[in-house]
């Protein structure tokens, strides 16, 4: 029980800490560390916090369209299609958790980087532009390379959705002469939409705190998010004083936010309750055959693979022209 309580604990403490911080200006630890009420009113009237919420916003959107545009599809196509070699597909997902987001990053920055990309001096050189014409480093871009990153994890919240799913209503549309889209528009996607949902909330909150991309693409380019900008503040320059009281009342006011959505996704599984069917009897769903389209299908899977791991092959390539 105590072993139990401790990390509680141990969070509850450290919470106390930073919100005591966010009262104190000045430097910590000395004489003129001072209580103020200013760190909060500071952090709106603060452009840059501005433009880095607005980021973070943009990314996050980005970052969860991406992930659940290509996660969603190849877990619906494992779990309820006659797709060959899922285990493979497991395979590459499972590995796909397993690669942190920063060799991505390092490898989408090394190909459409502004200044160093090899797209970009190739299309230079070829078109004869007069700038790059692909600039990763914006909301936008760092968003798509974190979704690529964020897709293994689309793909295990939502592949057990549709694993789990009852097949009784679908085959009851069917009887009824539901074809197979109004099959998935009134009858499938209502079962799929908590989880979903579930799904899309952990992955914005996992977006809103992640660091590794937005530092490598976007911190020397001057593209905060507020995970960097709370970096930023916190380890300044020689020249500049930390900013460790505005840091932690931007950090109390995430931790707020992390709360909230973490409420809402506690509300959105509860709700997925009542769309669960239950019978007296094990049942396994009726998969959909997709005869030829299973080609069709790998070769998505076989981008969404080269997109991700392209890392390897531009770290390789940057090697070796640098030997």
């Amino acid at each position: 029980m105590v072993l139990a309580a401790l990390p509680m604990f141990v969070i509850v403490v450290l919470v106390g800490v930073l919100i005591s911080i966010s009262f104190q200006t000045g430097i910590l630890g000395t004489a003129d560390a001072k209580f103020t009420f200013d760190n909060y009113p500071d952090l709106f009237t603060d452009p840059i916090i501005g433009e880095a919420t607005y980021n973070t916003i943009v990314f996050s959107i980005t970052a969860t369209l991406v992930s659940m545009g290509v996660g969603l599809p190849i877990a619906w196509l494992t779990e309820r299609t006659t797709m060959r070699a899922k285990s493979a597909v497991y395979a590459i997902m499972t590995l796909g958790l397993l690669i942190p987001g920063i060799f991505t990053a390092m490898g989408w920055t090394f190909l459409a980087h502004v200044r160093i990309g090899f797209l970009n001096k190739w299309a230079i050189q070829f078109f004869s532009l007069s700038e790059a014409p692909i600039n990763i480093a914006t909301p936008i871009g760092m968003g798509f390379v974190q979704g690529l990153s964020l897709t293994a994890l689309a793909f295990i919240l939502t592949a057990q959705m549709f694993r789990a799913m009852n097949p009784s209503l679908e085959e009851a549309a069917k009887i009824h002469g539901l074809g197979f889209f109004g099959t998935l528009r009134r009858v499938t996607l209502p079962l799929a939409v908590p989880a979903i949902l579930a799904a899309v909330i952990y992955i914005v909150v996992i977006g809103i705190a992640t660091f590794d991309v937005p530092a490598i693409i976007g911190l020397g380019n001057r593209v905060y998010m507020i995970s960097t900008y709370v970096f930023e503040k916190a380890n300044p320059g020689d020249e500049e004083f930390s900013q460790h009281g505005i840091t932690a009342a931007l950090g109390v006011l995430m931790i707020g936010l992390a709360l909230l959505l973490t409420w809402w996704y506690s509300t959105v599984l509860r709700q997925g309750d009542k769309y669960q069917v239950i019978t007296g009897k094990g049942y396994r769903p009726t998969l959909i055959d997709i005869g030829h389209w299973g080609k069709a299908a790998w070769a998505f899977i076989i981008v969404y693979i080269k997109m991700f791991k392209i890392w390897i092959y531009i770290t390789n390539s940057y090697r070796n022209l640098t030997i």
